[in-house]
């Protein structure tokens, strides 16, 4: 234990050693997703300084406070990092998947857009006024449609893409469109997951039919208004809410399920649940999944399992400063968006502890200091809220992500000292 006392320069502490831990971090990612040869040391080392900026800088997260604050780049290094990432994001994602399920079970996907409001944004691209269903008004805003892989444990966001609207692209896609061409990037991928979950906004019978013939097994939720066949009679799901369904402990609901033909699509499994007390709005819901081994419990909570992106998208908002890009040019929107995924997934990577909050993460990593004494090596050392200094071991905070990924456990992890002396070089 320390106790901060600098006396004529004697000892002397640099904060955002989180920087640190980032850097040595994604060393680790990169070699274990064989991205070397792709990735050049200095844009490696502004994607540290991206992602720390992110994490550790409190609010106003932009490319000219990033650079100001934690240092080592310059803005413009920051800014042509969007040409040398076109692609490799992805790649970086896909490989990364690979590497986790092969120490973890099998996990699933989960679909779903958020919108990114820019009330005060008029000149950054991609930008258009569409209906906020929290303040109950238009405002400008981004939508983006996102795809996570999840094993319950760790959750990356794979894949994204921007809606446009039809005046600002040459080919216009909607929603459902874009999130087909998503699904099917994964499948194309060979992404391994189990199932499939989305709510009623991707209900489309046109995407139920692409999952069903790339082989998924997806649950899904329905209109009240949606049109079914049951026992051989049209009917609306909500003539359904009728029948007296059975309580699950488990669920604290009421759930009964029904083997139902929806039309233009085929034979699927309607589990109408009452008395919900979920999260997610709605008291009744109408559950609906090609997966017909399904029990009333799995088929609910299959289905519940979808929060956890909403969970992420107001993490990233408020965390993550997804808000808070500025920028005018549409690459630098994308690379805005993917820095602040990739920040959120080292963030879960380095504290996989699922028992404490994304805030509490942040608050740890943003306590981490460099302490410098005369004649001495740089140490690595966590200041808590009186000033005390506690020394911390760079391998406990990265041996989380080296023992994560089986092609780079054995890789030595650097001393504080020989990797300020590489940073310098590469600056």
């Amino acid at each position: 234990m320390y106790q901060v006392c600098d006396i004529d320069g004697l000892m002397k502490v640099s904060p955002y050693a989180v920087f640190y831990i980032f850097r040595v971090s994604l060393g680790l990612l990169v070699t274990g997703a064989k991205l070397t040869p792709y990735l050049s040391s200095k844009a490696l080392l502004c994607i540290a300084v991206y992602v720390s900026g992110l994490t550790a800088i409190e609010r106003k997260h932009t490319q000219s406070k990033i650079a100001s604050t934690i240092g080592h780049v310059t803005h413009d290094a920051l800014n042509r990092l969007a040409l040398e990432l076109e692609g490799l994001y992805e790649h970086m994602a896909v490989s990364i998947v690979a590497f986790i399920t092969g120490i973890y079970n099998d996990g699933y996907i989960i679909l779903d857009d958020t919108m990114v409001p820019k009330p005060f944004s008029r000149l950054v691209a991609g930008t258009y006024m569409d209906y906020d269903h929290t303040q109950k008004c238009y405002v400008r805003c981004h939508r983006i449609v996102v795809v996570i892989w999840t094993n319950g444990v760790i959750y990356i966001p794979v894949a994204f893409a921007f809606w446009h609207h039809r005046d600002f692209v040459r080919k216009y896609r909607t929603k459902n469109h874009i999130a087909r061409i998503l699904i099917y990037y994964l499948v194309r991928h060979h992404i391994p997951f189990s199932y499939l979950v989305f709510d009623n906004w991707y209900a489309s019978k046109q995407n139920l039919r692409f999952f069903e013939s790339l082989g998924i097994k997806f649950v899904t939720r329905l209109r009240e208004n949606t049109w079914l066949i049951q026992d051989n009679e049209k009917k609306k799901v909500s003539m359904l809410a009728k029948y007296e369904c059975h309580y699950y402990g488990k669920l604290d609901a009421y759930v009964k399920q029904f083997e139902v033909k929806y039309p233009s699509f085929g034979t699927g499994h309607l589990a109408v649940v009452k008395k919900d007390k979920h999260d997610e709005l709605g008291r009744t819901k109408y559950l609906f999944t090609n997966d017909l081994t399904l029990t009333n419990t799995e088929l609910v909570l299959r289905y519940r399992s979808r929060w956890h992106i909403e969970i992420f998208f107001r993490t990233c908002k408020q965390h993550f400063g997804l808000c808070a890009c500025q920028v005018q040019m549409m690459p630098q929107v994308i690379l805005h968006v993917r820095m602040v995924f990739l920040a959120y997934f080292l963030t879960q990577l380095l504290m996989p502890d699922k028992d404490i909050s994304m805030e509490q993460k942040q608050k740890h990593l943003r306590s981490l200091h460099c302490l410098y004494r005369p004649n001495e090596a740089p140490e690595l050392v966590s200041m808590k809220d009186d000033g005390t200094l506690l020394p911390v071991t760079p391998e406990e905070l990265v041996e989380p992500v080296r023992t994560s990924i089986s092609g780079i456990r054995n890789v030595r992890i650097p001393n504080i000292d020989e990797f300020i002396g590489v940073t310098k070089l590469q600056a």
